[in-house]
């Protein structure tokens, strides 16, 4: 392992995060169970930067369709009822 100045530990966390950005965007967009996942928790400002930057834009704007399908779907029945209590 070279370590380039870097703590094990940070170097470590680098390569695991590199590694697990890289499997979403792979197959594993297609996979039921990642795209469920993704739906249910989204992610973050800075790794939604990090999947962009990355080769396969059309992989991240398919988990990003997705999510964004899947939160506005969780959102309809909140927002009729505060639209029906604000007309009241």
């Amino acid at each position: 392992m070279k370590l380039e100045g870097e703590c094990l530990f940070c170097a470590l966390e680098r390569r695991t995060e590199l590694g697990e950005a890289e499997r979403y965007l792979g197959a594993s967009v297609m996979e039921p169970d990642t795209r469920i996942l993704v739906n249910d928790k989204g992610f973050c400002t800075r790794h939604h930067a990090m999947l962009f930057s990355m080769s396969n834009r059309l992989g991240h704007a398919l988990m990003l369709e997705s999510h964004t399908a899947e939160t506005i779907s969780r959102l309809k029945k909140p927002l009729a009822s505060l639209r029906s209590a604000a007309a009241s």
